[in-house]
């Protein structure tokens, strides 16, 4: 067995925290990206160099396309994460798999608007719980440029271990950064708090 596959059942394609509906990408979520991702240039290109100050709809276009497509390819799982009730969309989680081991993973981003909310904290500790309770994973690891403050913050309050600093790792806009590596592992997370996730 491939521990890199996907667990052999049907994932779940969404699932819901206390504010937040995060669930696979749909062709018609292009328009949404799109203007959730100008909104953002300033902020966001500054360590995802994909959202650059020509971002274009065509660009939203082929990236709902490819992620659609790779759904669950090599554990590469990208989702839409949107306001409960008022359904807004606000960003993206997303995982992949590197290698061959048993280990994704895990980015995400949000529009410029709705940061400070706790967002972004809560989407990647219910992705985490999405992902140790449907994929055959035993680690999961959040890699980010030592420079990225608001991102350490929501790596921290997952309660990710930090594992260290690993010298010229990223490379950003041309320029090498050093990065943080926070980890979870399946074992530490049993013990762990985690985020009420339904799939429902």
């Amino acid at each position: 067995m491939n521990p890199t596959k996907p667990a052999k059942h049907k994932v779940a394609d969404q699932f819901k925290t206390e504010r937040l509906m995060i669930r696979r990408y749909q062709k018609t979520d292009t328009k949404a990206l799109y203007a959730a991702a100008r909104e953002s240039i300033v902020e966001v290109s500054q360590f995802l160099p994909w959202c650059h100050a020509d971002y274009s709809i065509a660009e939203s276009e082929q990236w709902v396309t490819l992620v659609m497509k790779n759904w669950g390819e090599n554990n590469q799982f990208c989702f839409v994460v949107e306001e409960k009730f008022s359904r807004k969309f606000i960003g993206g989680v997303g995982l992949n798999a590197v290698d061959q081991h048993p280990m994704v993973n895990l980015g995400y981003w949000l529009r410029s608007s709705e940061t400070g909310k706790g967002y972004a904290t809560e989407a990647a500790q219910g992705l985490i719980d999405w992902a140790f309770a449907e994929l055959q994973i035993q680690r999961i690891e959040i890699i980010l440029s030592v420079e990225n403050l608001p991102s350490k913050k929501v790596a921290e309050k997952t309660n990710a271990r930090h594992e260290g600093i690993l010298s010229s790792r990223l490379l950003i806009h041309g320029r090498l950064h050093d990065a943080h590596l926070f980890a979870l592992t399946r074992s530490g997370h049993a013990d762990a708090h985690s985020t009420d996730i339904s799939t429902k």
